[in-house]
């Protein structure tokens, strides 16, 4: 489905708006959740590549190792977190992963333990016609 952007009327989003929703809030309430006291959280938003729009969410939380993400988008990995005081399953990012490739999109994350975590997902745009 492709949705229209209200900043840019001649810019069609393709996505589905329900799951887009489901992406951004898990995103975005991972970063709540694992950012630190008084953390930050940025999002922003910028064309990457031909027909791609890649959304960013930073925080500047705990960070999460270089060999260790690799599992972040596996179901039932907390990487330690199941022993905290934060709440959780582990699949969110799992079901992220998932709903985004079914719309022809992908995520990835880029860390730095004791610095912050970006986690983006990127998706299709076009051109509205002119009518």
């Amino acid at each position: 489905m492709a949705v229209q952007n209200p900043l840019a009327p001649d810019v069609l989003l393709q996505v589905d708006p329900k799951r887009a929703k489901q992406i951004l809030l898990n995103f975005l309430s991972n970063a709540v959740k694992y950012n630190s006291p008084q953390g930050r959280i940025d999002l922003h938003a910028q064309l990457s590549g031909g027909d791609r729009v890649r959304i960013s969410i930073t925080d500047t939380g705990q960070g999460v190792a270089e060999q260790e993400q690799k599992l972040l988008f596996q179901s039932f990995q907390r990487l330690g977190a199941e022993s905290s005081e934060i709440e959780g399953t582990g699949i969110g990012l799992a079901i992220t992963k998932q709903l985004a490739e079914l719309m022809d999109g992908g995520v990835g994350v880029s860390s730095t333990p004791g610095v912050g975590s970006t986690f983006w997902w990127n998706f299709r745009w076009q051109m509205n016609p002119p009518c």
